[in-house]
């Protein structure tokens, strides 16, 4: 009796042990030290004092189909809204993702005419078509993720890595063959009138405020939230406002999204 119950004890101490190592592990990998601007916003402190600069962020969808916003969106949300190690194993990049722009709402394996990547080349970089890499064999069938409702599936060339996670890869040939696609021209007017509307709210906080250096910054393009935010903090300013193209403010996109990343 004596020996059994020194073996559960030696097992469940070890099972403690190793629970608790993996429980300090991911609290550690998903701890949130940034700057959250709830905070801010709870304590009221909202006066402007002497010279004022203005950041105004916002989703702006480009007007044309362009792989960058769709890589730039999948790249913040697995690094800001999924946790870790999940971020990692959905972020890796398996290969070139591939879809028959004729038959790009297929969710079972058939069999393409044609099939491009998401830039629209419909040739490997060695001149060889992708639809006869496929004639050969060297592409595999992708079942669309059971997780994500009215997705696709897609065929994947696994030789050669793609430069970006497979994820971002997918959702930006969605985006082209789809969402584009079926717009008139191709064209959404969504980043023009997003900015439009973003400097009418520009003049008026100017009209009542202080301001003497403001900018717009799209919530999903860091190079130009960088960009926005060096020019306004050359301006010599006492205060920098931030503020939300939206009526309503979302965690992911300002709170603790945009508005920690301009702060810290």
């Amino acid at each position: 009796m004596r020996t059994a119950m020194r073996v559960i004890w030696g097992g469940t101490w070890r099972t403690l042990l190793f629970f608790a190592v993996v429980g300090a592990g991911l609290w550690w990998m998903n701890r949130n030290d940034r700057w959250d601007a709830n905070s801010v916003i709870n304590s009221k402190d909202n006066h402007v004092t002497g010279k004022a600069g203005l950041i105004v962020v916002g989703l702006a969808q480009p007007e044309q189909f362009e792989p960058k916003f769709f890589v730039n969106f999948l790249d913040k949300l697995l690094s800001e809204a999924i946790p870790w190690p999940i971020n990692v194993l959905a972020g890796g990049d398996n290969g070139i993702v591939l879809i028959d722009p004729q038959h790009p709402h297929a969710s079972v394996r058939f069999e393409p005419t044609a099939l491009a990547d998401l830039y629209g080349n419909t040739k490997d970089v060695d001149g060889v078509a992708w639809i006869e890499k496929y004639r050969r064999g060297e592409l595999r069938w992708e079942n669309p993720s059971e997780t994500v409702p009215h997705d696709i599936g897609h065929f994947l060339y696994p030789a050669r890595q793609q430069g970006m996670s497979t994820a971002a890869a997918k959702t930006s040939a969605k985006a082209r063959y789809i969402y584009y696609a079926r717009l008139p021209g191709g064209i959404l007017p969504h980043y023009r009138q997003t900015v439009d509307m973003a400097r009418a709210g520009i003049a008026i906080a100017r009209r009542d405020n202080p301001i003497i250096a403001a900018e717009f910054a799209d919530a999903f393009d860091p190079s130009q939230k960088e960009a926005a935010v060096r020019r306004v903090l050359d301006s010599d300013i006492d205060t920098l406002i931030l503020a939300s193209v939206q009526p309503i403010h979302s965690d992911f996109e300002e709170l603790k999204g945009s508005f920690a990343a301009v702060h810290n």
